[in-house]
């Protein structure tokens, strides 16, 4: 998929460790979208830092990929990701009941997408 430019997939480090990743994923040449997500691991969480790689990576994306949107899938109970989105000021779309399984159990997602502030 990297190769036929539908996905972007990078490690998080943190002092030379890696302890997470973000990918751009189901990209959309012709419509010029595509759509981020990402983990981070729990000891690393709550310093800010899965919220400034999402924000390096729409920058890239929209500045270099010339994209003009992006979507994002946070999980309705993992508040930690849903407030990522919204740090970085994706517009919340709508709340997609039983949209992914997870553990044989369904999950509602919140989406959010944000635009190309150049387009």
């Amino acid at each position: 998929d990297t190769a036929n430019y539908k996905k972007l997939v990078l490690v998080v480090l943190v002092n030379g460790k890696p302890v997470g990743m973000v990918d751009l994923h189901n990209i959309k040449l012709k419509n010029e979208s595509g759509e981020i997500g990402y983990w981070l691991g729990q000891k690393y969480q709550g310093n800010g830092i899965m919220t400034q790689a999402v924000k390096k990576l729409v920058d890239v994306s929209f500045n270099q990929f010339g994209l003009h949107s992006i979507k994002l899938l946070a999980d309705h109970n993992n508040k930690p990701s849903r407030a990522i989105a919204e740090r970085l000021h994706f517009e919340h779309v709508a709340r997609l009941k039983d949209e992914v399984k997870y553990h044989g159990k369904f999950c509602d997602m919140e989406l959010y997408i944000t635009f190309n502030p150049k387009n």
